[in-house]
Order: C-alpha cells, then structure tokens, then sequence
C-alpha cells in the first residue's frame, strides 16, 4: 500500500475545502451527551489516530525496505568490481580546466 507524504505526517488524505463543507451537512452533534462523553470520546478518537499514524509509518517502513531491496539488487547486478587491488601502482592522470 502507498501513502502520500501528507498523509504520513497527519495520518488522512488531503481534503479540499468542499470536502469539509459536504462532511458538515452529514455530521450530526449530540446535544444530550455529556460533555465527560464527549471529551473520552474525543481522546480515544485521538488514540486511534496516532495508531493509525503509526500503522502508515511502518507499513511505508517496510515499503522502503523492499524498494532498496530491488535498487540494491539492479545495482549488484550491473556494478564491476575494481580491478585495482591495495598496492597495485596506477597512473595518475590530471586534466587542466
């Protein structure tokens, strides 16, 4: 899975502006619930987001890793190694700019 820089550092995708105008018709607030309610509700909403954050990171962790993975692989299977061992004389050649 793929995530975009936005979404890993706050955990959402990008909205426009119309997103969230269209999202406040849809919401509908509780007048009856307490406000202690409300507030555990708000901080275990903030705990599942900072998960989900952390999900996001180490998932796009391990895509990292597989990627580097097969970079490392192409790159081994194109790379010649230095003829040249430790001691062997070479010339050194210096061009004027």
């Amino acid at each position: 899975m793929k995530y975009s820089p936005f979404e890993l550092v706050y955990g959402f995708k990008a909205r426009f502006a119309i997103d969230n105008k269209l999202e406040e018709g849809s919401e509908q607030t509780g007048e009856d619930d307490d406000e202690e309610q409300r507030i555990m509700n708000y901080l275990a909403s903030i705990d599942a987001h900072f998960e989900g954050i952390k999900q996001h990171h180490n998932i796009a962790h391990a895509n990292i890793k597989i990627e580097q993975a097969k970079q490392k692989k192409v790159y081994d299977e194109k790379h010649m190694p230095c003829p040249y061992k430790k001691g062997n004389l070479v010339k050194l050649q210096r061009s004027r700019k």
